[in-house]
């Protein structure tokens, strides 16, 4: 499993303070976790075919700078291209294109969206 997870999920009765731990078949990752994939991934072609790219995937310019005044004064500003960096890993991870932000062909066809991979050819 990805980043330390074991696989199992632990099950917390709080009336009778028991727990257990279950190790789930392969089923249950393609139901739950392949459901959240699947439609993260048909939001993000939806959204390429409606014109959002990865130049789309930003933050507003305020985030770049440090704030003036309270507490944060001279602090919190996000370093641009640290964020840019982030953003490929993210887009790796879901198996797009690290630089246009694209689902690859490979990763749609693991999910039975095979039928979109010509709207990411376009």
């Amino acid at each position: 499993m990805p980043y330390g997870y074991t696989g199992n999920i632990l099950h917390l009765h709080l009336n009778s303070k028991k727990y257990w731990t279950e190790n789930p078949a392969e089923s249950f990752y393609r139901t739950y976790w392949g459901g959240r994939s699947l439609a993260l991934n048909m939001a993000h072609i939806y959204n390429y075919r409606k014109g959002f790219t990865f130049k789309s995937d930003t933050l507003p310019e305020v985030f770049y700078y440090n704030f003036k005044g309270d507490l944060l004064n001279g602090q919190g500003a996000i370093n641009k291209e640290n964020f840019h960096k982030a953003l490929r890993l993210y887009y790796e991870s879901m198996g797009w294109g690290p630089n246009n932000g694209i689902p690859k062909p490979a990763k749609l066809t693991e999910l039975g969206l095979d039928w979109l991979i010509d709207e990411v050819k376009r």
